[in-house]
């Protein structure tokens, strides 16, 4: 008997815990449902790092080469810093993103316990956008000037964005309780999952999509400062067969790179800055999913009554 007691005056004391029951068995609840998969939903599915940063690898996206990750950051300083991008970076590179995933859960973890599961949110995502958008830039810089600090930014940033991803992963199962309570959350955050798989989905695609066209764009800017008689002695066709050349993948940057003006900058540096743009407007798209997330209407907390009925 004191055992209810006490049980009850726990429950008592969390009545304003949200009741998501029906959200979580699947019927009824229809407001549960939207406001989790239009605002909580939301701020995962576009996380597309998901794909890109670890990789998808099966039978099924064999089938389709947009659904191939693909990120040759070395594209972007390789061509200016060549003794320095090397094998052994690029495995260094990939370690160091495990370490500041592995860092980033702890510290952003400890960081929403002072400022809040919703701020670190915000901070995610604007510090995002910042972090995004510098990397065109280093790039560019890069490119005109290949310095080590220009590296180093880019370095930097993409860890401090990696930082992040990991810290979403470790966060958000908190967020998920201060919003829906504790009762159901490995069940929300189960269908919460199911943005992070879309991401992983999108991710590639977008990304790979967005470099192709950025490729084409650069060969087919590259291709009119050619000299043509040097361009068809090259090639063995002429400009005006370049799309077909494109296409066969017989014509690339590098090559044409070969025959260009003396003094022409490499584009290969800049084959990312559409996705940089692209992630950062998704970026700002979460941060309003973010401000738009509220607790669930009273309507929906468990009364006084019901909370007795389950431990009895």
């Amino acid at each position: 008997m004191c055992q209810q007691g006490a049980a009850y005056r726990c429950l008592h004391a969390a009545k304003h815990s949200v009741r998501v029951t029906e959200a979580y068995l699947g019927f009824g609840g229809v407001d549960v449902n939207i406001h989790f998969a239009c605002r909580i939903w939301g701020l995962r599915a576009t996380d597309l790092n998901q794909g890109v940063v670890y990789g998808i690898e099966t039978e099924e996206t064999a089938l389709d080469e947009r659904l191939c990750t693909r990120f040759d950051y070395d594209e972007i300083f390789g061509t200016a810093l060549p003794t320095i991008v090397t094998g052994e970076f690029a495995a260094t590179f990939v370690l160091m993103i495990s370490v500041f995933n592995m860092a980033g859960r702890f510290f952003w973890a400890s960081m929403s316990d002072y400022i809040g599961r919703k701020e670190t949110y915000y901070c995610f995502f604007v510090l995002g956008i910042v972090l995004y958008l510098s990397i065109p830039y280093s790039a560019h810089q890069g490119a005109l000037d290949p310095a080590v600090l220009w590296l180093a930014t880019f370095y930097g940033a993409a860890m401090i964005i990696f930082t992040m991803y990991g810290g979403g992963f470790s966060t958000i199962p908190a967020y998920l309780a201060d919003v829906f309570g504790t009762r159901y959350v490995g069940g929300i955050h189960g269908r919460l999952l199911t943005a992070w798989s879309t991401a992983g989905v999108l991710g590639p695609v977008a990304i790979t999509s967005l470099r192709e066209r950025s490729v084409r764009s650069a060969i087919h800017n590259l291709a009119q400062k050619v000299d043509p008689a040097a361009f068809q002695a090259k090639f063995g066709a002429g400009l005006d067969q370049l799309q077909q050349l494109i296409d066969q993948k017989t014509v690339t940057i590098s090559k044409l790179m070969d025959i260009a003006p003396a003094g022409t900058i490499n584009p290969s540096s800049g084959l990312y800055n559409s996705t940089m743009y692209y992630m950062a407007g998704l970026l700002a798209i979460a941060l309003v999913a973010n401000f738009l997330v509220r607790p669930v209407h009273e309507k929906h907390h468990m009364k006084e009554q019901e909370l007795v009925d389950e431990i009895v």
